[in-house]
């Protein structure tokens, strides 16, 4: 494993810091549990005015993730035990050592807070394969965001 996979993967098992905005303002929230969604369904919990306990469960299917090819995103909501219904979710796929792209596919609510959506992961020329996804979570005026980290294999 290279250094850089180490340093990338520590920030994935590491507690992140994400900033959820509520119209123009903005808090720091920490993570719960954190895992690569490109390996496993990763969980995340929002506190803050603005996550208000938002449990976040994200994962990429198929696995093994691979560029260039057909992928479904999945996002499951739910706060104090009970699933979140009426949202508008979508997923912003960025890489962060250089621009790809815009690709923030809106996924679909499919059932019991259980939200779906497609998409394609290009493949980077310079071989990089570090991605994060960003959860943007519309409730009424306010919103939530949680950011995934990965990396594709």
């Amino acid at each position: 494993m290279t250094h850089k996979s180490k340093v990338f993967t520590g920030i994935i098992v590491g507690t992140l810091f994400i900033i959820v905005a509520v119209g123009s303002q903005a808090a720091a929230v920490s993570a719960t549990t954190v895992a690569d969604p490109a390996r496993g369904e990763a969980v995340m919990e929002l506190g803050g005015e603005a996550g208000r306990g938002l449990l976040v469960r994200f994962e990429i299917l198929p696995r093994p993730v691979k560029a260039l090819s057909d992928l479904v995103l999945v996002v499951n909501l739910s706060r104090a035990g009970r699933a979140l219904v009426d949202a508008e979710v979508q997923v912003d796929l960025t890489m962060p050592a250089m621009f790809m792209g815009k690709n923030r596919p809106v996924l679909k609510h499919v059932g019991e807070g259980r939200y779906e959506g497609k998409a394609v992961l290009p493949r980077c020329m310079s071989g990089d394969k570090r991605w994060q996804a960003e959860i943007l979570v519309k409730e009424g005026s306010g919103e939530a965001r949680a950011l995934f980290p990965f990396e594709l294999p």
